[in-house]
């Protein structure tokens, strides 16, 4: 199984060491936070078949770790379980939209369509272009009135495998559109301006990572699956309109 590890270089010496295993490829680490400076926590994916290796690695240098989760793909198997449990309600709304759980592509654009039926005076959804696959890259836009005004643009979802990027994009979306009134400094920066948010910047890998990463099979590495880490850029024509 997949464990990973969090690691803590006591000094610089110890940082160029992890700096010598990060870059051993061929034992298919996944760095999730690289080694940078001394007493900083380093968080590092390891396969199966470098486990012992890298302990053993990590001992011979006198470089302390511990195991932050002991089976990667346990939780990934518990939290795919869970997101297949919230497909099966009769129908999404934003009264049962669990905003505590991941989502898929699919629902995260239905989720974009409540908001705007919901507010339409408020919220609309623009389609800036589509990804190398087919599909729609969509933009949620946010104002209350006016034309030509300035504009907030936000990204998430830029890294398809972290996807707490993604989520936040959604609790980004809910707060903008619940409190854009009640918040004090929320309500004067949408009197001032429009805000763009674009949840899933890269749809593609995105909806890769929910079908076809896995960490079963020994090697595999979710880093180096096609799509799942790679940004996705699109030529967006020039003279698209934005309201």
């Amino acid at each position: 199984r997949h464990q990973v590890l969090r690691i803590r270089a006591a000094d610089e010496a110890q940082v160029e060491k992890l700096k010598e295993l990060e870059a051993l490829e061929n034992l298919q680490l996944d760095f999730w936070r690289a080694p940078a400076h001394p007493n900083l926590p380093i968080d590092v994916r390891v396969p199966f078949h470098s486990l012992q290796g890298v302990k053993v690695f990590l001992e011979s240098n006198d470089i302390q770790y511990s195991i932050m989760i002991d089976n990667v793909q346990k939780l990934i198997d518990e939290e795919r379980s869970h997101m297949m449990s919230q497909r099966q309600l009769p129908e999404l709304s934003l009264a049962n939209f669990n905003f505590a759980a991941y989502h898929d592509l699919d629902t995260i654009y239905s989720f974009m369509d409540l908001l705007v039926r919901a507010k339409p005076l408020l919220v609309s959804k623009i389609e800036i272009g589509q990804t190398t696959e087919g599909r729609p890259i969509n933009v949620l836009k946010f104002s209350t009135g006016g034309t030509n005004r300035p504009a907030i643009w936000i990204d998430t979802g830029i890294h398809s495998r972290e996807w707490v990027t993604q989520a936040s994009g959604v609790w980004f979306a809910k707060k903008i559109f619940e409190d854009h009134e009640t918040d004090p400094s929320l309500a004067s920066i949408m009197n001032q301006f429009d805000i763009f948010l674009e949840i899933v910047t890269n749809p593609d890998g995105y909806a890769f990572t929910h079908t076809k990463v896995t960490l079963r099979g020994g090697g595999a590495s979710v880093a180096n699956t096609r799509g799942a880490t790679e940004t996705l850029y699109v030529l967006v024509p020039p003279d698209i309109r934005w309201s």
